[in-house]
């Protein structure tokens, strides 16, 4: 039954999207639609096809080596002698993905619809750069992407309040409405998506036919789509309607606050003494880059010891309102502190980052954070102190969709596995580490190999057509393309 379920599906949905990664051909060889999409079985690290560390070399989190031997390279982080071990931390992140229970399991009593994803270290990236690089990997969450934390936190939540007769609604053509119906697809519940006329048919195709979803084309943009989805909410409120913003929220916010909190026990599994120098993250409307700052102040807050890693929060032209913002910010302080940039219009390939105003909210708690290492400090102290010139926690880094692009299609290479230019942005800064990283490496002087955490969010707008077209168009990218790091040229 689910064989013809899935050739039914294969033969409906748009051709790009048979290719659109190994994430993907999980989601049909492994989802039972008469049943949770959360029933996600991985079948342990070993056999699932994203994330097999006999196929891929270079990229494990028991570091496998080169060559048909898989002769094991010792990590540079690995205590045999510590509780927690390398060994352990990919039993446990193997346990967390291979679950069969309808949920993810519960965060303080509420359903977790998102999974623990693995942090792996990169042997290849780590090679290439001379640092300790690390891959949170977002980009195998149920539903492509890291958006499942937060937009998932909310659909929880509705389904706490209203029960079955919740409806959740969104406006979002790309990951956020994926994330949405794939919540609402394992709670049971309904869900309208409105899209933007520009969306792509086989990602219309996917929320429609393969997550049953409500699917309403809203307008020519993401705004007018807006609208017409607080509409709808407004006038179904009374029968359990509710709003979900793709990148605003204090409870989307704490959903994505669990990057944090995954990152920081992974890594202490592996040795109780690394610790994160740096955390890379794409940033569109804000609200993981808000998450991530939400839980690392949290982790401050219960460890003594901890030291707040630099962000480093990246961007293409063109879909840059949060760079852009903090750009003014970090160039005078004072006269800039409220600065916050609208765009007329998204320009860039990176359409999943496109938001033309971003979260205030996010640029808030980032200008304290680029000064203190924690978003929960108060505004008020904040001013009272002197402000630090070289804003040592967070940092922008703007670049070219091919400098994006060409990260995109090299990550692919390296680790088999697809992800969105927007991904890539985030991708960017490790495959031109000498130009866009390593003087933040240089500043913080810390006489060892950082340790660096990318962020690889995912997404669902990508195939092996477009990925070829990026090869072919961006090459490499040797010493060319433009980027600006905190706003000065790079």
């Amino acid at each position: 039954m689910l064989g013809s379920v899935v050739v039914a599906i294969v033969i409906i949905v748009d051709a790009r999207f048979a290719s659109l990664t190994r994430r993907a051909d999980l989601l049909l060889q492994h989802v039972s639609f008469s049943a949770s999409l959360d029933h996600f079985n991985y079948n342990g690290l070993g056999t699932a096809p994203s994330f097999d560390p006999t196929r891929n070399s270079h990229c494990s989190l028991a570091t496998m080596g080169e060559g048909s031997a898989r002769t094991p390279i010792a990590n540079p982080n690995f205590d045999p002698t510590a509780t927690g071990s390398v060994q352990s931390a990919l039993e446990h992140v193997d346990a967390a993905l291979s679950t069969s229970e309808s949920t993810s399991g519960h965060i303080n009593g509420l359903v977790s619809l998102h999974k623990v994803t693995p942090l792996i270290f990169s042997n290849v990236l780590s090679a290439r750069t001379g640092q300790n690089i690390w891959l949170k990997l977002d980009a195998l969450q149920p539903s492509g992407s890291f958006k499942i934390r937060g937009v998932g936190r909310v659909c929880a939540l509705a389904f706490e309040k209203y029960g079955s007769k919740a409806h959740l609604v969104t406006s979002s053509g790309g990951n956020a409405g994926l994330a949405a119906a794939t919540a609402c697809k394992s709670l049971g519940l309904k869900c309208t998506v409105f899209v933007p006329g520009y969306t792509e048919a086989y990602v219309v195709a996917l929320l429609r036919d393969g997550l049953q979803a409500e699917v309403v084309v809203g307008g020519d943009a993401w705004d007018a789509c807006d609208k017409a989805a607080r509409r709808l909410v407004d006038k179904e409120k009374a029968n359990g309607a509710v709003y979900v913003h793709p990148f605003v929220g204090e409870d989307l916010v704490d959903g994505h606050a669990s990057l944090s909190q995954e990152i920081y026990q992974q890594m202490q599994e592996t040795s109780p003494t690394t610790k994160a120098d740096l955390i890379i993250c794409t940033v569109g409307g804000g609200g993981m880059i808000q998450g991530i700052m939400r839980g690392l102040s949290q982790i401050a807050k219960t460890d003594s010891s901890f030291c707040p890693p630099r962000l480093v929060a990246t961007q293409d032209f063109g879909a840059d309102s949060f760079s852009q913002s903090m750009n003014m910010f970090f160039s005078d302080a004072q006269t800039n502190a409220e600065a916050h940039v609208t765009l007329p219009a998204i320009t860039s390939k990176a359409t999943s980052m496109g938001a033309k105003r971003c979260s205030p909210d996010a640029l808030r708690d980032a200008r304290i954070y680029s000064q203190s290492g924690n978003a929960s400090a108060s505004i008020q102290s904040q001013q009272a102190e002197p402000l630090s010139k070289d804003f040592p926690y967070l940092s922008t880094v703007i670049m070219d969709d091919a400098l994006a692009g060409s990260a995109t299609w090299q990550f692919h290479r390296d680790h088999d596995l697809l992800v969105e230019i927007s991904c890539g942005a985030a991708l960017a800064p490790i495959y031109f580490y000498e130009r866009l990283l390593q003087p933040l490496v240089a500043k913080a002087n810390l006489g060892r190999k950082a340790n660096i955490v990318v962020e690889v969010c995912g997404g669902s707008k990508i195939d092996l057509k477009t990925l070829e077209e990026y090869k072919q168009e961006y090459g490499e990218m040797e010493e060319k393309g433009r980027a600006l790091l905190s706003g000065k040229e790079a």
